[in-house]
């Protein structure tokens, strides 16, 4: 079988149009350069470094955080961007799908001129004829033709069969 024109699209392709954008990563990286001066400011300077911490207070101006401020500075710009990112996305996917099904080409089986014939020559053999009327509709602009068409008989039954 021939692999789709338009094929689905994987866990790995989503997640990578909806969240790897470059400004979800100009935040992360705001946000992430926030947090380690914040964790520097709380932990490691009171801690490690209390000689430092008068010199560092005077030029570390920005508040500190409490973790419901991360939790939501960090969900609210991350949802923010997978609605961002989704929506790019399907935009992309439904104008490759109106691509491919610009063109309309229908085809009808003339009902009234088909003939199909069934021969049982002998006991083991079955001959089935065909002869298949098709109407073609082109609601398309452009002019289309056809290289090959294949029919497949889906259900047949014979005495032998039942």
């Amino acid at each position: 079988m021939p692999a789709p024109l338009l094929p689905a699209p994987g866990t790995r392709e989503i997640f990578k149009a909806v969240f790897w954008d470059r400004w979800t990563a100009l935040i992360a990286a705001i946000w992430g350069l926030y947090g380690v001066l914040d964790w520097l400011d709380g932990k490691v300077v009171p801690a490690k470094f209390p000689g430092l911490k008068p010199t560092w207070d005077r030029f570390y101006i920005l508040p500190s955080v409490t973790w419901r401020q991360w939790f939501f500075g960090t969900s609210i710009p991350l949802a923010l961007a997978s609605l961002h990112g989704a929506y790019k996305f399907a935009s992309q996917y439904k104008q490759r799908y109106d691509e491919l099904t610009k063109h309309k080409l229908k085809f009808k089986v003339d009902e009234v001129s088909t003939r199909v014939f069934v021969e049982t020559p002998s006991s083991d053999i079955v001959n089935i004829t065909g002869k298949i009327k098709l109407r073609f509709e082109n609601e398309d602009t452009h002019a289309w033709s056809m290289k090959a068409l294949s029919l497949t008989l889906h259900k047949w039954q014979t005495p032998k069969n039942k």
